[in-house]
This record gives structure tokens, sequence and C-alpha cells, in this order.
């Protein structure tokens, strides 16, 4: 490094020092905890990464012991999302008490479905389990996570990505009913639905734009 760069970080030290108190203390206050729970595969580690840090993992590897996750302040075009730091829990069965732990300290819980390999049983299963966790904290006066499904991979699904703006409803709405229905008919309380990628940098911002507004919503 340079005498000139030696100056400059100098310089820009006190300053780094002040956002990076700025941003916990923003953070703190306005910031989120998110739940993102789902089966292997589906995309709960990418999804993470890149509400923690605002880039794209390509790295595909199993999650197989419950990791921590930064916080962070990310920012999409004109939409914000502070994010308090959380954890990464695996997708097996074993993880159902890290699952119910996070839960219960979160304010939005996450589902991610797999769209090229829903197994129904499997989502009937979990959002069954969610509901009864939703009840015991509303029972005993606390407040319960917002559940919001999210089916990921939808770039493996034929005529999802050539769809144009005039059908991308009518898709969307059928992709549901067919794929999803049986799984989500059970539930008390019917979770909003996203469809989104997370496969390249562009559709994974999309499919982030689209879950920030849907959390900014309800």
């Amino acid at each position: 490094m340079s005498m000139f760069d030696d100056v400059i970080e100098a310089i820009l030290s006190p300053f780094t020092i002040i956002t990076d108190a700025w941003d916990k203390i923003v953070i703190k206050i306005a910031g989120k905890r998110i739940a993102v729970l789902g089966a292997r595969g589906a995309g709960k580690s990418t999804l993470l990464h890149f509400l923690s840090t605002g880039t794209l993992n390509t790295v595909n590897a199993q999650t197989v012991s419950t990791e921590r996750v930064a916080s962070n302040r990310l920012s999409l075009q004109d939409l914000k999302f502070e994010l308090k730091a959380t954890l990464d829990v695996p997708g097996g069965a074993d993880a159902k008490e890290d699952w119910h732990r996070l839960y219960n300290t979160a304010d939005y819980a996450l589902y991610l479905i797999k769209a090229s390999s829903i197994d129904v049983s499997r989502v009937q299963r979990d959002l069954g389990l969610a509901e009864v966790w939703q009840k015991a904290l509303k029972d005993s006066g606390k407040k319960a996570p917002i559940l919001i499904v999210i089916v990921t991979h939808m770039d493996k699904i034929d005529g999802y990505l050539t769809a144009s703006s005039a059908v991308k409803g009518d898709f969307r709405d059928n992709f549901i009913r067919v794929q999803l229905e049986t799984g989500l008919s059970k539930l008390n309380t019917r979770p909003k639905v996203i469809l989104g990628s997370f496969d390249v940098d562009s559709r994974m911002k999309s499919t982030v734009q689209h879950l920030i507004q849907v959390m900014g919503s309800i």
C-alpha cells in the first residue's frame, strides 16, 4: 500500500466507523428477523446469502448444521430491507427443533419449495407444524411471524421464463392451483405465494424485490 493509500484510508476510517455504527442502529430499530425454512435444495442458503451480502452465491452446497447469518442493510433500486442477524438452518427432518426456535424469534417465516420436485406431503407437514407454532405463540400472547411461501427454481418449469406480461398472472394462478393447492388447502390462513428463481443475478434480484414488496404490504 502506498503512502497516498495510507492517507486516504486514515481519512475515510472515521467515516466508515460512523457508517457502520449507524447501520447497526437502523437495523436494531427497523430491522426484521426472518426464518427461512424448507427442504434441502430449495435455496434457503442462497436466499440468505443474498439478503446478507447482496451477492449471488453460486456454490451449491447443502447446509448440514445451523450457521449464523450476518445482519445487513440491503438496497435494490428504490427498495430497502434491513435484515437482522439470523440463522441458516438445515432442511432435514432432524432440524425441526432449530426451525422451531428460529420461527419463535422471527418477524417473517419464509417457506421455500423447489418447483421442480414438490413433495406435497412434506409441504403439508411443514406448514401444518408452522401453524401449530403460530397458535402456541398467539395463545401465549406473543406475536407470530408472517408466513410467506416462495416457490424457487421456477426457471426449470416450462413456460415460466417465456410467459409474456399478458399471461403471467394466469400462469401463476394455474401453477399454484395445479401444483400447490393440495399442500396449502388445509391451512387455516392462506399465505402469500411468490414464484421466483435464484439461478442468475437478475432473477435473484427480481425475486427478492418481489419479496420485499410483499413483506411491506402485509
